[in-house]
């Protein structure tokens, strides 16, 4: 018997080895439309795990520039959260806030 997915039950708590349905549209080998998949909900969540790059070690209350590997979603001083245009800028693999944090202030661009 089939049901529809809006007929379904919503599941109460998720466990990284649950299943979910994934239809990959990029591969036509079974179907013009995308070949399905099985994901689990722990490879769902690794893949939206920002990475944390600790720049805290460049810090030397000269400097308001730093190397990063690629454009941050946001960037964390002591604590307090800074966007793009609104407390740093960001140039290709450098960014700049608008401030000189400190010596021993730790610093993290989120990516």
């Amino acid at each position: 018997m089939q049901r529809k997915l809006t007929d379904l039950a919503a599941i109460a708590t998720l466990n990284d080895a649950d299943l979910l349905h994934i239809v990959d549209v990029s591969d036509t080998t079974s179907d013009p439309a995308g070949t399905s998949f099985k994901v689990t909900v722990g490879q769902l969540k690794a893949t939206f795990r920002p990475t944390v790059v600790d720049l805290s070690e460049a810090v030397d209350g000269i400097t308001a520039s730093f190397s990063v590997p690629s454009e941050p979603q946001y960037i964390v001083v002591n604590g307090a959260t800074y966007f793009k245009d609104a407390g740093f800028t960001y140039t290709p693999l450098t960014v700049t806030l608008d401030f000189v944090p400190d010596i021993g202030m730790s610093l993290r661009a989120i990516i």
